[in-house]
């Protein structure tokens, strides 16, 4: 976030505009309703009448700009006026309380009252002004990071339709927010492709600075030509000094070389599916590891395979199981395995918009959905 996040609209400063900005609007409803006895008020009662008005407006704010937290204040704010202020100003007028306000000649009583309420109004809607002011500048600059952020995560994570040697390769990710925390990569160098997908923990603009941060390690890591589970302990040890300890990264790693020598390597990650075109089984590749970021010294499972033509690989993220229902049942992994095993002869598009299309119908999602298809022809 930029470095001007505190002057937000929720901070205190501006809580206060806009709650006094309220108070000095409503209070004068007060002073009109004193104005209109016969006898003009007292200026203790005029200003107390003042005060309880702008004090009414002020818990309805408050109930209000809390969302519904602070419901609690509703039979507050409609019993008190309706019982508690008859009784309060019964008990003021038998005990003289408002005496000393009413010394004055009625004329100077009327202006006091008058200015009173002109001066409430003429501070009041200046502030409101200036809480408005304020907001629109505020989230003008916001929706201004969030389309950037938005250009950001599409150069990033731009969808992948990858044709090299025997292997095809598509993926893509939605993300929840403008700034999504998922990666889907593919590096292809001589006859090895490197296939990378991603989920860093949280959403927005935090998380896709650390997807950004792990596809730049990615790629600087291939370059030295090592294995992924040598790679992950570095890329693990890297995260782990430069986030914060609720900041982690569940990750699938396939490498495949050749088209037929595959290896796997998950951190803390949902299963690889690999769908065997010639016995038309789907097989779970497990994770065994922790995922990246949460201990330094954590070492990494790799799992190698001969993949042959019409073998399909499929991988994706949690976003895509855990999309809920109207009774909030998740979709589920097992969903997303049938799902694959009934479509894995197709071509690959039709595979991702089956999976897509079955979660899209089961409910909906606050979280980035990311698919990766491999297949090797």
């Amino acid at each position: 976030m930029p470095a001007q996040a505190p002057q937000e609209v929720g901070t205190i400063r501006f809580r206060i505009v806009l709650f006094g900005g309220i108070f000095l609007i409503f209070a004068p409803i007060g002073v009109l309703i004193a104005l209109v006895q016969s006898e003009p008020p007292g200026w203790l009662y005029g200003l107390t009448m003042w005060t309880l008005s702008g004090a009414i407006a002020l818990g309805w704010a408050s109930m209000f700009n809390r969302r519904g937290k602070w419901f609690w204040l509703l039979p507050v704010l409609v019993l008190v006026p309706i019982f508690g202020f008859p009784w309060f100003f019964t008990w003021a007028f038998r005990f003289d309380w408002f005496a000393a306000g009413y010394a004055w000649p009625q004329a100077a009583r009327r202006v006091f009252m008058l200015v009173l309420g002109i001066l409430s109004w003429a501070t009041g809607f200046p502030l409101i002004a200036l809480y408005i002011n304020r907001a629109e500048r505020i989230a003008t600059a916001a929706r201004t990071e969030l389309r950037l952020a938005a250009r950001m995560h599409d150069t990033l994570v731009p969808s992948i339709d990858l044709s090299t040697g025997n292997l095809l390769v598509i993926a893509s990710s939605t993300p929840s927010s403008d700034m999504g925390g998922d990666l889907v990569d593919a590096v292809v160098q001589g006859d090895r492709a490197d296939l990378l997908l991603a989920d860093v923990s949280g959403h927005g603009v935090s998380a896709g600075i650390v997807m950004a941060m792990l596809k730049g390690a990615f790629r600087t890591r291939l370059l030295q030509s090592s294995q992924p589970e040598e790679a992950l302990c570095d890329l693990n040890a890297v995260l782990h000094d430069l986030t914060t300890a609720e900041v982690f990264v569940t990750l699938a790693w396939i490498r495949v070389e050749r088209g037929v020598d595959c290896t796997v390597a998950l951190a803390g990650h949902l299963p690889v599916l690999r769908y065997n075109a010639q016995t038309k089984a789907v097989d779970r590749i497990n994770n065994e590891s922790l995922p990246l970021g949460v201990d330094p010294s954590q070492s990494f499972v790799v799992q190698s395979f001969k993949l042959a033509p019409g073998d399909t690989l499929f991988v994706c993220t949690d976003g895509l199981m855990e999309v809920l229902d109207g009774k909030r049942r998740q979709l589920g992994f097992d969903a997303l395995e049938q799902c694959f095993a009934h479509h894995a002869g197709e071509h690959l598009r039709e595979i991702e918009s089956a999976i897509r299309a079955l979660a899209a119908a089961h409910g909906t999602s606050h979280d980035d959905q990311s698919v990766l298809l491999a297949r090797v022809r």
